[in-house]
């Protein structure tokens, strides 16, 4: 993932592409694009066009999905406080933000979007730098961004995109044993630290950003930069406002010593002086401010910025203010911490310029650990570009879906609506009709007692059905009645002679009939008889099981079947 800090200015347009590498961090490329110093040409137009000429050519090359843009609100539209919350955990911190800073900020909370940066975590609080933001500069940055071609991925704060050259940015929060002390706001004289500073004067306002053990604790916007050097020359001199800037590029300085100079000279000076009057005064009052509020007392001051190279502006400030002031030199100590790869030119002018725009390519690499400042929060909240593509294809099929849907729905709440009048009618109905035809009433004219009265009709169709199909049955003693009509049985009855049956069963129309028989004739009349009784083909002789051993006679046993109907 590739990340392009892109720092619109208001002389220039910079633009550093950055990715994170398994050693640390490589910047690869360096644009700059002047913008135009005649007044009366239309700047915010000329950045558009510029941004769009660049994104056009870039994403022609890149792909988009793999690159994130990352802007910036001005520092001077917004407000950074230092809080200590009595809480570690971050989604609670953001929840709190508004109404820790209500009192705090100058701005309307309902048009105000709220982020922090937690700069020192301790066991039972932390120590977060907090920003508010109004949303007219958020929207105007998103805007530029989306008219020059781009979708911005991130909108951070320039100052703590700033913030990220002396920031440990890939690390998380750091973490202090000690118990933080709540309650108390007011910094005592013994908890005043050394302090350090970034002051980057720009070309219409300055910053300051101050760090208390290699941690921001504070971030200054002050009203004062090159165009109001350029002012004062160009009313020294006499100047058109062009050449005034091209003076201040290369021919201004302040004097460290006014005696022994030329009038040329002493105008030169007293034009960027009188100028930087306002700048000192609120120096010195943020200076001050940094100290009883966030107890870091600034012995060293870094100065970087485009205006900053302004000859002896440096030692000028350092005369003024009483606090060292030195050139800021970050190229140096990134490439010698071995974790930053600089693949682009290190000279002092690009050095002054591209300090912002690392920093922004830097916030959008930040990890969720410690994560950027992201100003597109609420209403400014970053779409899915998958779902607004998804949307923008299939949106006559998702509507026309609805609206079948929607019809659907209708027909079914009118069916329903239509099915319970029908259920009452039925109901009533059923009601009646249990009244007349089965003589129920009251709490027995129901669907159930409907039922079981029904129920108990259809049990006394059933047996009368079986009834009437037993009249037409011949019963079990008549069939034993004519097998005695037909057997032949010795009357009167003589010894040694005739038919004795052990066992005779009738069960629906099979026949078994077991026993032994005396004379040699009687068998085969006893076999001719049963088969003229027997249905066709079922006669079947049969092992007898129930003749008595040693009784006299011959066994027999026969099976068959014979018709029980009429």
């Amino acid at each position: 993932m590739k990340s392009l800090g892109v720092d619109i200015g208001k002389s220039s347009i910079k633009i550093i592409e950055a990715e994170s590498t398994s050693r640390g961090l490589s910047i690869n490329q360096f644009w700059e694009m002047a913008l135009s110093t005649d007044p009366t040409k239309d700047q915010a137009l000329e950045i558009i066009e510029k941004l769009r000429a660049f994104s056009s050519q870039y994403l022609a090359t890149h792909s988009a999905s793999d690159t994130k843009w990352v802007v910036a609100v001005p520092q001077s539209f917004m407000s950074v406080r230092l809080k200590r919350f009595p809480f570690r955990e971050r989604q609670k911190i953001l929840k709190s933000l508004p109404f820790e800073l209500e009192e705090d900020v100058p701005f309307d909370m309902s048009e105000t979007i709220f982020d922090g940066r937690t700069i020192e975590m301790f066991p039972n609080a932390a120590d977060v730098l907090a920003v508010a933001c109004p949303h007219e500069p958020i929207q105007t940055a998103i805007g530029q961004a989306r008219d020059g071609g781009f979708e911005p991925g991130l909108v951070t704060a320039e100052g703590f995109a700033l913030s990220n050259i002396f920031d440990n940015w890939s690390a998380a929060p750091p973490q202090n044993p000690a118990p933080a002390t709540l309650g108390d706001e007011t910094i005592r004289t013994d908890e005043i630290q050394p302090a350090h500073a970034i002051l980057q004067i720009g070309h219409s306002h300055s910053m300051l950003i101050v760090y208390r053990q290699s941690k921001p604790v504070a971030i200054r916007s002050i009203q004062w930069g090159g165009a109001d050097a350029c002012t004062g020359i160009e009313a020294t001199f006499k100047v058109p406002h062009i050449e005034a800037i091209k003076v201040l590029q290369s021919k201004s300085f302040v004097l460290l010593n006014t005696s022994g100079a030329t009038r040329d000279q002493l105008a030169m000076h007293k034009a960027i002086t009188d100028s930087a009057t306002s700048f000192l005064r609120e120096l010195k009052l943020s200076l001050l401010d940094v100290k009883t509020t966030a107890g870091a007392d600034v012995r060293e001051i870094f100065l970087t910025g485009s205006a900053s190279q302004i000859q002896n502006f440096a030692p000028w400030l350092t005369q003024s203010i009483e606090v060292p002031v030195n050139q800021l030199e970050y190229f140096s100590a990134l490439a010698s911490s071995g974790k930053v790869q600089l693949r682009i030119d290190t000279s002092p002018q690009v050095e002054n310029a591209a300090g912002t725009a690392i920093g922004l390519a830097i916030e959008g690499l930040r990890k969720p650990k410690n994560p950027a400042i992201n100003l597109r929060r609420g209403i400014f909240a970053q779409t899915n570009e998958t779902v607004r593509v998804f949307w923008e294809t299939w949106k006559p099929t998702v509507q026309i879906a609805a609206s079948v849907f929607v019809i659907f729905l209708a027909y079914a709440m009118f069916r329903e609506g239509i099915t319970l009048d029908l259920a009452t009618v039925s109901d009533e109905s059923l009601t009646v009709a249990a009244k007349n035809a089965a003589n129920l009433k009251g709490s027995q004219a129901t669907a159930d007692g409907v039922s079981k009265y029904i129920d108990s009709e259809m049990r006394e169709i059933k047996n009368r059905t079986t009834l009437a199909a037993l009249d037409s049955h011949i019963p079990a003693l008549d069939i034993l009645l004519q097998m005695s009509e037909r057997l032949p049985v010795q009357l009167p009855p003589k010894e040694g002679r005739g038919l004795d049956v052990d066992r005779l069963s009738i069960n629906n129309d099979d026949v078994v009939i077991e026993g032994r028989t005396q004379g040699a004739d009687i068998l085969s009349s006893l076999e001719k008889e049963l088969q003229g009784m027997a249905r066709s083909g079922t006669l079947q002789k049969t092992a007898p099981t129930s003749v008595r051993q040693g009784a006299p006679g011959a066994p027999f046993g026969y099976s068959f079947k014979v018709n029980r109907k009429r």
